[in-house]
């Protein structure tokens, strides 16, 4: 028999790869709009001066944003390719790791590098279109990627900081418990019985799940969390 937690878990592998594939797919579709363009536009100088000037610079300049959006869009993909192979092979890095810090530094060492390579060691094909890979306006547009993808480990970087300064606390206000638990890395409400439909509208609205294995309606840790929590402890009496 299959168990909630499985069927959840494949409703996530289903949806992160069909987001995946349309990424894929709108990625495609965009960098294969911008390579019949450049086909017909066949390295046509922009003539200043001319009726034409304008309009040739418009559709460089949408060239360049679909083929920056290309970028955008591969990088969603695998985005969602990572976390639904996390699901079928468990390797992401949890926030609960106590060596989180450290992986996702040992991974941003690995973005700099690539970061390097482009700056320093990219070699351009002349031959190559602005759009294409080999070109300059390539290897920006892979710079964008890569410092996004530094950038973004970063900001994890310092949630999990911020995450590690929250004490654990327990206490109990109009009959519920409210239980931040850093072991399990989760903010955890505690009703002595089952909440009303209000309350649990609410609880869901807040991001707060119940959980049969804790018995607790729960999210996960941060100082919103810990601040939706305390306003329901307020309002809401068992």
């Amino acid at each position: 028999m299959t168990s909630n937690y499985e069927e959840k878990q494949a409703r996530k592998l289903e949806r992160y790869n069909q987001l995946a594939e349309k990424a894929v797919l709108e990625s495609n579709r965009l960098d294969k709009i911008n390579r019949s363009i450049g086909d017909c536009m066949n390295g046509t100088p922009i003539l200043v001066g001319h009726h034409s000037e304008g309009r040739h610079r418009r559709e460089l300049e949408r060239m360049q944003n679909r083929a920056r959006k290309v970028f955008e869009l591969r990088d969603k993909a695998e985005h969602y390719e990572n976390k639904a192979d996390n699901i079928v092979n468990p390797k992401a890095i949890s926030s609960d790791d106590p060596e989180a810090i450290q992986k996702l530094n040992a991974e941003i060492a690995e973005l700099e590098k690539q970061r390097h390579e482009l700056k320093n060691n990219y070699v351009i094909n002349k031959k190559a279109e602005w759009f294409e890979e080999g070109s300059e306006h390539y290897r920006k547009l892979e710079l964008e990627s890569v410092t996004r993808k530094i950038r973004d480990k970063k900001k994890r970087i310092e949630q999990l900081r911020a995450l590690n300064k929250i004490p654990s606390e327990d206490k109990t206000l109009n009959g519920i418990t409210l239980s931040i638990d850093k072991t399990d890395n989760r903010v955890k409400l505690f009703f002595p019985s089952i909440p009303s439909e209000e309350t649990r509208s609410k609880l869901k609205s807040s991001g707060f799940h119940w959980s049969p294995t804790n018995q607790a309606w729960q999210r996960m840790i941060s100082n919103y969390a810990i601040y939706e929590a305390e306003q329901i402890l307020n309002e809401v009496k068992a």
